[in-house]
């Protein structure tokens, strides 16, 4: 995602850099603890495990779900869209759906603190994004809906899917605007399409959530997901990368 006028550097090769250096001094600070004498409570354990869980990324098996996130536009993009414009509207819901999983569990408590203070506070962003009242990470979504419960409505679902991503934190709204994806609306829902994808990425057979799809695999999912559109249209390689902004949200 570093872009220059020659050569381009693909999230698997900063990934690999990254890995190199994090090790070397993770391993490092390990060895100093050990010989300063120093001692792991319970909390740092449980950290470091995490730690190494989440570095080792097993390709092979994401291969399933990135094969079923790219046929979505085969089975309902085709005759609506270019092959070339596909990842106009699955690299975005890849996102939104990710977002969507990480709000969940947060969902209510967010709701019912916007409720409490919209009236009283005139920013509410902060309180929003506390772990205590809000969604305890960097963004969250004040609309009642989720993606899975827009499928309650189909009538409205075009409605209530803007509803739905206008609820969103301002830092979300802009990473919404730079892929443009409200342009997108309109062909979809006046296609039909619209309550097929988000159906298609509400069901089972994707779990973008945390627990199933760590934060460095998540961020190779959505890399190789535009490699293959990419590839599929024979862009230039140049041409493509993914901004610093969705790397940050797909890996954090």
């Amino acid at each position: 995602f570093f872009q220059s006028q020659k050569k381009i550097f693909s999230f698997h090769q900063i990934q690999l850099l990254t890995y190199s250096l994090t090790v070397f001094l993770f391993f490092l600070s390990i060895a100093v603890c050990i010989f300063t004498d120093c001692h792991f409570t319970n909390v740092d354990r449980y950290y470091i495990w995490e730690f190494i869980k989440n570095m080792s990324i097993n390709t092979k098996e994401l291969d399933p779900l990135i094969r079923f996130i790219y046929s979505i536009a085969d089975d309902h993009l085709i005759n609506t869209y270019e092959p070339s414009k596909y990842k106009d509207v699955i690299l975005p819901m890849t996102v939104i759906r990710r977002l969507d999983l990480v709000l969940e569990p947060t969902k209510d408590r967010v709701i019912d603190t916007y409720n409490k203070y919209k009236d009283k506070l005139d920013n509410l962003d902060t309180i929003l994004k506390s772990a205590k009242q809000g969604s305890g990470v960097a963004f969250y979504n004040t609309s009642p809906f989720t993606l899975k419960s827009l499928l309650n409505d189909s009538a409205n679902i075009k409605a209530n899917f803007i509803n739905y991503l206008d609820g969103f934190s301002p830092n979300v709204q802009d990473i919404i605007s730079r892929f443009k994806f409200r342009n997108e609306i309109d062909t979809l829902d006046e296609a039909e399409k619209l309550f097929a994808v988000i159906q298609k990425f509400c069901s089972n057979k994707i779990d973008l959530s945390i627990d199933a799809l760590p934060p460095l695999s998540m961020g190779y999912v959505f890399e190789d997901l535009l490699r293959r559109f990419n590839e599929a249209t024979n862009a230039e390689a140049g041409r493509h990368f993914t901004p610093r902004e969705i790397i940050e949200l797909m890996t954090n």
